[in-house]
């Protein structure tokens, strides 16, 4: 047989009228769809062709029972017996009126008449007879009946349960499917319930809310402000926890490093969200009468989600550039870690520093360039301010001359100096490493 033909090649693949009115076409057939629908009409003609042919019946346009008459000689033939308008068994032995197969047995509830014997077979269509009125009469060879097919068969005796305990079932259980009859071994199988599977729900019509029916066992209840997740016990509760991804638990905890040591978690912490940055760049001084300073960039951040499976941690914190340099690198362990602002060069502001391996990398913001050239001994305005970092703003400029009393936040940049001959450098901020304790 041929494969399923295409469709008509419109978009919704059917077929359209037109509109003249609106001068909308109708549907343009292809010659090769009717070619293909041609095709497929004759393919579908020579199967069924096939099937009369088969059943030694000559095609006749007149008459509309030839298919069914073909099968049917086709299956009875398959059972040995034949067919000549109606329908004969292969062996025929004390069995009444054999063009009305239903006779053969009695109303339901009343013992079949007990006229077969050893060695008859019978054929018929199943919907003649009931397997209910196949009932036990004694009959000890040929106590059932094989249908048509020559496959489904009926015990003699369906009086048993069929599902042995009354629950709900859905399919899906291992046991073997039902037997309605076994000549040999194994017996009759007369109960369903090994071939389901039960459900915990303890309902049987309806739909039932998520959460808010105390019947299904083992669920959590909106009802009851999920208590169920308090009787689950710790080690149902971590897996819970560690199923959800992300930040875990309660915070319990935070500590900060503003120089270099080793981080040990304390009892019962898991998680943490650690938070990096680095040093900040070191602004410029003003150079033997010419530009007023520049300030220096800011040390990047990197924040980053963890779950803590090491005893302990080494902790880097950068410290602030001093001179003109960069600011150092702040790390935790090995796993995140954030580059210093570098320093101002001139009357060029300094780069702010990178976050490196976070969940979230945040870079430092660059420093002021020099506004101008310098005038008079304390200058003839401001210098360049310093980079402002993830935690604030940098060192402003300053005109002190002697130790530098402007302050700015973690990782900030130092600002510029106007102080004649450049003696005089704001270094940048320390980094630091912040860490978020969770259980």
């Amino acid at each position: 047989m041929q494969n399923l033909m295409p469709p008509v090649n419109t978009p919704d693949n059917l077929f359209h009228d037109g509109n003249p009115v609106t001068g909308e076409l109708g549907t343009i057939v292809e010659a090769e769809h009717l070619n293909n629908e041609q095709s497929a009409i004759r393919d579908v003609q020579r199967e069924l062709i096939n099937v009369l042919t088969a059943a030694g019946i000559d095609v006749d346009p007149n008459n509309h029972q030839q298919l069914l008459t073909a099968l049917t000689v086709i299956l009875v033939s398959a059972t040995g017996g034949d067919y000549n308008g109606t329908f004969r068994f292969k062996k025929v032995s004390t069995l009444p009126s054999i063009d009305n197969p239903s006779s053969l047995f009695s109303a339901e509830g009343n013992p079949a008449q007990n006229t077969l014997v050893a060695g008859v077979e019978a054929a018929w269509h199943a919907h003649k007879v009931r397997a209910g009125v196949l009932r036990d009469s004694g009959i000890n060879v040929l106590g059932y009946a094989v249908e048509i097919d020559g496959n489904r068969q009926f015990q003699t005796d369906l009086n048993g349960n069929l599902i042995a305990t009354a629950a709900l079932y859905e399919s899906g259980g291992t046991g073997n499917p039902v037997r309605a009859y076994s000549p040999n071994n194994p017996p009759p199988q007369q109960d369903l319930s090994g071939y389901l599977k039960k459900t915990d729900v303890g309902t049987t019509a309806g739909s039932v809310a998520a959460g808010n029916d105390s019947r299904i066992i083992g669920a959590l209840q909106l009802n009851n402000r999920l208590s169920e997740i308090a009787q689950a016990g710790a080690a149902a509760q971590q897996q819970a926890i560690d199923n959800l991804g992300g930040i875990h638990g309660r915070l319990v905890g935070s500590r900060a490093y503003t120089s270099s040591g080793t981080y040990v978690p304390g009892a019962g912490i898991k998680y943490a969200r650690v938070t990096v940055t680095g040093g900040g760049g070191s602004g410029t001084g003003t150079p033997g009468g010419g530009y007023r300073g520049a300030g220096g960039g800011a040390g990047g951040t990197a924040i980053k989600y963890l779950a803590l499976t090491a005893g302990s941690y080494q902790v880097n914190v950068g410290e602030g550039g001093k001179s003109g340099n960069a600011g150092g690198t702040s790390s935790f362990g090995t796993l995140v870690s954030a580059t210093g602002g570098s320093g101002a060069t001139g009357a060029t502001g300094g780069y702010g520093g990178e976050g490196v391996g976070g969940d979230i990398n945040i870079a430092g913001g660059a420093g002021d360039d020099s506004p101008g050239d310098n005038t008079g001994s304390t200058g003839g305005g401001g210098a360049g301010h310093g980079g402002a970092s993830y935690w604030g703003g940098g060192m402003r400029s300053s005109t002190e001359t002697g130790a530098i009393s402007i302050k700015a936040a973690a990782g900030g940049g130092g600002g510029g100096n106007v102080s004649n001959g450049g003696a005089n450098v704001q270094p940048g901020s320390n980094g630091i490493v912040y860490i978020e304790e969770f259980v």
